[in-house]
């Protein structure tokens, strides 16, 4: 009888083991940024539009607050790719141990690209998106083609 119980609670460490481990190799791979080899040359193009505003049809995010029109919805302030970048330059000051960072670009030709940060958070994450088309040939980012999306 004892070693059915000494059985039964190696194998009770063992499984939380594996369970530990693998808890912990899933958020460390969850906090590491993704970035494309390209993402320099993205980065670069996009700051050249940091005063470029995000066309308000394309606005789904607070990077700067809302507001209050006069037939009562609330509607976004305006933002412009200076802003998003600041935005991410502030979370990345925080340190925070459970944020995310990612920037991916798709596609042949013109590129489809996606820049994701955020809070990863079992009760409450959040997400920022910036979503562009990048042309690799001319190293431009197309301003007509930025969606700013903030997911709860």
């Amino acid at each position: 009888m004892k070693t059915v119980f000494r059985l039964v609670r190696i194998m009770c460490i063992f499984g939380l083991g594996v369970v530990l481990g693998f808890i912990v190799s899933y958020r460390s791979m969850d906090s590491e940024p993704v970035i494309n080899d390209n993402s320099r040359e993205v980065l670069k193009a996009l700051t050249q539009l940091s005063v470029t505003e995000i066309p308000r049809e394309s606005l789904n995010c607070e990077v700067n607050g809302t507001f209050t029109a006069s037939d009562g919805s609330t509607i976004n302030n305006d933002v412009s790719v200076g802003d998003f970048i600041a935005d991410y330059l502030v979370l990345s000051f925080e340190q925070k141990h459970n944020a995310i960072h990612q920037l991916i670009c798709e596609g042949d030709g013109i590129q489809q690209c996606t820049w994701t940060f955020g809070e990863d958070k079992p009760e409450e994450g959040w997400d920022r998106i910036l979503r562009f088309e990048y042309n690799p040939k001319t190293k431009v980012v197309n301003p007509k083609s930025l969606h700013c999306i903030d997911v709860p």
